[in-house]
């Protein structure tokens, strides 16, 4: 069975915007590749870690996520710009039950749509309207 994930895309101020010194311009190479998520945060909510034992992924190449949340697999457009990247935001997935349940859907919601990266050494962050995601190489 497949679920359909619908988020309305966002964009946020960049800690990765091509003016300025020491900025960076992100591309689908580095931002690309496979990134463990590390924690999510809703708005106005602390962060929170996945589940013991959950795994969260999102992987981005040739224009495609493949995700990973928990025991459920995604998968979608991905648009990496020099200043947002964009996974969906609409997105086809599996639909069973996780014990992780609900972060594995906030998750997706965090993730389907429009966000404003910043990458630093092997830390991927997405931030958008929705919350933020933080993951790791």
């Amino acid at each position: 069975m497949t679920l359909l994930v619908a988020a309305v895309g966002a964009s946020c101020s960049s800690d990765s915007s091509p003016a300025g010194p020491g900025s960076t311009v992100l591309t689908p190479d580095r931002i690309g590749g496979a990134w463990t998520l590390l924690t999510a945060q809703t708005p106005g909510q602390p962060q929170t870690s996945p589940p013991a034992g959950a795994l969260f992924t999102v992987e981005i190449a040739a224009e495609r996520a493949a995700i990973r949340a928990d025991c459920n697999r995604c998968s979608g457009l991905a648009t990496v710009g020099s200043t947002t990247v964009t996974v969906g935001p609409n997105l086809a997935c599996t639909r069973a039950y996780c014990s992780s349940s609900p972060f594995d859907d906030t998750f997706l919601q965090i993730l389907s749509g429009e966000s404003t990266p910043s990458v630093e050494g092997d830390t991927l962050v997405l931030r958008a309207d929705r919350g933020v995601l933080r993951f790791k190489r």
